[in-house]
């Protein structure tokens, strides 16, 4: 009886012993695979991010600025589509060409992700393998057709190729991760099995002898060892590879700088396990801290900027390679501008392209806190997060543009509308506040045209709003209103606050001497401005703006160069330019 418990008991241990170890191949290969897929999606992820600097830079240059404005806006349009549908024929015939440096790296980056992701395309088992080998196939021919032909459609059929092969990648790791939960799920049953056969093993062996007790217990516990120790590492992979995921979600599913820095630091500090973690983006020559966060939930209070090459921060700024620290990190640091009392660092550079765009510190008071893995799934975060921050500062930049004038760089009339339902609002609505509307105009502005050209009248309209922002005060607002209009807002001024701000800006105007191009005399400039009031003249700012015009041409009326209040007594009529 005894010889038949130890038979049983021996093959269900090695039935088990043989389903851990297979269960490990098993997450062995799903680790492979999934570091596979999130390394391509990295890479993928950097070369959009060489592409939309491409993008941005020429929306900026002067290449595109030279053309017509209907034709403008059909390369904007263009640029943002993020289908690889047929072009616009109405598109004119540009070309947007990278840097030569962009463009190698553009070329070692697709390079790069073909030789990472080569064995498991040749595999063709894994969900990777299986979506994505069409896909960098459609890839590889746009991109050999951009870099042979860089037009405006050939960019946007590579870039949208590249998006909906990044989604591929994004779409798998969800699946590698519920995969890599079910080999914990079975780990988890086989060793409680292996427990099992480990009593029952001891039990049978304590009445056959000491000595086949000893080997067998031994095996026994060295397997149930190894198990337990795959199940950490399960459980730990696991985390990283949700941290990965939702990371990736969340940075890739807005343009929000607030929402991509605050989902950066929750997950790296899941990621990693940090006390601290800070993000810092690149400003000029120095690295300004733009989030961080502890475990405890808390936000560090006064980090100060790291010039680029000074101290580990400065340096990984400079050279765009990761530092690991293992002990003593905070006594590295750059003038106390580092956490305290800090023993491990992990320091990973935010890369776009070939530059490098902000740093990712992770922070731990343990010795030896963060290791390769830590290292190398860190940088395949920040990767991401770095085309994130360039597509959400990009993003901040149009928005802000788009409420700017582009020739006189003053707020526009959208501006405009924007601050009279948010701020300016106010000024009618808490009696008792006084303001006033001045509305300029540019005495026979028509004659600078017609005499000098319209190249000139654009450089003496930037002129013009230079002086008026030069004039008020910190607390007022300048508009360009249209033409060679400007609106003026004084806030808490009273009538003769008023006037004599408004006669202020028309003599400064009278007073600067003006030139066009090539400094070519202009000769004198005057202007015209008409003055309404709150609450005198009404409390509706809309309304304030037209009796603000009305007092302008009044002004013209009683002969230019000169500052009228509004008064009902002259009609508006007889007006002159």
């Amino acid at each position: 009886m005894v010889v038949v418990f130890l038979g049983v008991a021996l093959v269900l241990a090695l039935t088990v012993i043989g389903v851990i170890e297979d269960k490990v191949d098993q997450s062995e290969r799903i680790s492979r695979t999934t570091l596979v897929t999130s390394q391509g999606e990295a890479l993928v992820a950097r070369m959009l991010g060489i592409l939309d600097e491409g993008r941005h830079a020429y929306l900026h240059s002067d290449d595109f600025l030279s053309l017509d404005p209907a034709a403008q806006e059909l390369v904007r349009d263009e640029l943002h589509r993020d289908d690889d549908g047929a072009a616009n024929p109405a598109l004119p015939a540009v070309e947007i060409a990278l840097l030569l440096q962009e463009g190698a790296n553009l070329q070692r980056l697709f390079d790069e992700m073909l030789a990472k992701t080569r064995d498991e395309l040749a595999a063709g088992d894994s969900d990777f393998a299986l979506g994505a080998a069409g896909k960098i196939s459609s890839a590889t021919l746009s991109l050999e057709a951009y870099l042979k032909q860089p037009t405006l459609d050939n960019l946007r059929l590579l870039r949208a190729r590249l998006l909906i092969l990044q989604a591929t990648g994004g779409q798998a790791i969800p699946d590698l991760a519920a995969q890599t939960e079910d080999r914990f799920d079975e780990l988890n049953r086989a060793t409680d099995v292996m427990s099992f056969a480990l009593f029952a093993g001891l039990t049978v062996l304590g009445a056959s002898g000491f000595f086949v007790l000893l080997v067998m217990g031994r095996r026994l516990q060295e397997a149930l060892a190894t198990a337990e120790g795959e199940k950490e590492s399960l459980a730990a992979r696991n985390n990283q590879l949700s941290a990965l995921y939702n990371v990736f979600s969340e940075v890739t599913d807005t343009l929000s700088m607030d929402h991509v820095v605050g989902a950066t630091l929750r997950e790296s500090m899941r990621l990693v396990r940090a006390d601290v973690v800070v993000l810092r983006l690149l400003e000029g020559e120095e690295l300004v801290a733009a989030g961080s966060l502890t475990s405890s939930g808390d936000v560090l209070p006064s980090l100060g900027a790291v010039p680029l090459g000074a101290g580990p921060l400065g340096r990984v700024g400079r050279r765009g390679t990761t530092l690991r620290m293992s002990e003593r990190a905070s006594e590295w640091a750059f003038d106390g501008e580092w956490p305290e009392d800090m023993q491990s660092s992990l320091i990973v550079p935010l890369i776009v392209g070939a530059r490098v765009v902000g740093t990712l510190s992770c922070w731990s008071r343990r010795k030896g806190a963060f290791g390769e893995d830590d290292q190398r799934v860190l940088e395949m975060m920040a990767s991401q997060v770095a085309s994130a921050v360039v597509a959400a500062e990009s993003t901040e930049t149009s928005a802000r543009w788009a409420h700017r004038d582009a020739l006189t760089g003053l707020s526009n009339r959208l501006q405009l509308s924007e601050d009279m339902a948010g701020p300016l609002k106010e000024l009618s609505e808490h009696g008792g506040r006084r303001a006033a509307v001045a509305m300029v105009d540019i005495d026979r502005f028509k004659r600078v045209n017609d005499e000098f050209g319209h190249r000139v009248g654009d450089e003496t309209l930037q002129g013009v709003a230079n002086v008026l922002s030069g004039t008020v005060r910190g607390t007022d607002r300048v508009y360009r209103y249209g033409g060679e209009e400007f609106l003026m807002v004084f806030t808490d001024a009273d009538e003769a606050t008023a006037l004599a701000l408004a006669e202020r800006l028309r003599a400064a105007v009278e007073g600067t001497h003006w030139s066009g191009h090539d400094i070519e005399s202009v000769g004198s400039l005057t202007v015209s401005v008409g003055v309404a009031l709150l609450p005198e003249h009404g409390d509706n700012l809309e309304r304030l703006i037209e009796l603000a015009d009305e007092a302008m041409y009044q002004a013209k009326d009683l002969g230019r160069n000169q500052v009228a209040l509004w008064t009902p007594a002259r009609p508006a009529e007889a007006r002159v330019a």
